[in-house]
């Protein structure tokens, strides 16, 4: 295991350690977080599906008005 010093207190550490266990100070730097991008545009229905739509509804005011 190869050896490597605090730059902040000079006590020797694992080159592979992220933080010193002497002191607590970061020997690697921080990753960056992050976030999930959600898609900003917003799908549309297909045009089946609004014919699909608007004839159901036109079905369905016709039961209604006929008695």
């Amino acid at each position: 295991m190869a050896k490597a010093s605090c730059p902040q207190c000079k006590a020797k550490t694992a080159s592979s350690a992220h933080v010193c266990p002497a002191c607590g100070f970061p020997l690697t730097p921080p990753q960056p977080v992050r976030h999930r991008q959600w898609p900003t545009k917003k799908e549309n229905m297909s045009g089946f599906s609004k014919a699909l739509l608007l004839i159901g509804g036109v079905f369905a005011a016709l039961l209604f008005l006929t008695d």
